[in-house]
């Protein structure tokens, strides 16, 4: 896999794994809130230089939780604007549990589904159409 661009926030590391997707990493034990979900979005932008993207998140090496109101920006039309589609990996099934209360509550806008191994989940967010 090559990993051409990645950049480090405090609570999360996006790395673009492919020319329209983004992987994110969680710090282990992180609590995002809505100002970390704003930066997050900036750094997807920056990655793709504000250009369409799918966003893989990775839930295998690490144990994160969100805020009601990242979760509620998350699933949003402005977050979903250049967002086309969300792949969750997980490995737990407390994390599958969050994920798919997330999708079931927060209803996001885009197409969003969980996976167990993330050559699973990047064939599906290759799969997406960017436009």
């Amino acid at each position: 896999m090559l990993i051409s661009e990645s950049i480090q926030l405090s609570k999360t590391t996006h790395t673009l794994i492919a020319s329209n997707i983004i992987r994110i990493d969680g710090k282990e034990g992180e609590y995002i809130e809505l100002e970390d979900a704003i930066k997050m979005r900036e750094a997807n932008l920056t990655l793709t230089n504000g250009e369409p993207f799918c966003l893989l998140m990775n839930g295998v090496n690490s144990y994160y939780t969100y805020s009601s109101e990242a979760k509620k920006l998350f699933a949003s039309e402005e977050y979903c604007k250049l967002r086309k589609a969300t792949a969750f990996v997980i490995n737990s099934l407390s994390t599958r549990l969050m994920a798919s209360f997330y999708i079931n509550t927060n209803k996001p806008l885009t197409p969003t589904q969980i996976f167990s191994s993330e050559e699973e989940a990047i064939n599906w967010l290759k799969s997406i159409k960017i436009k």
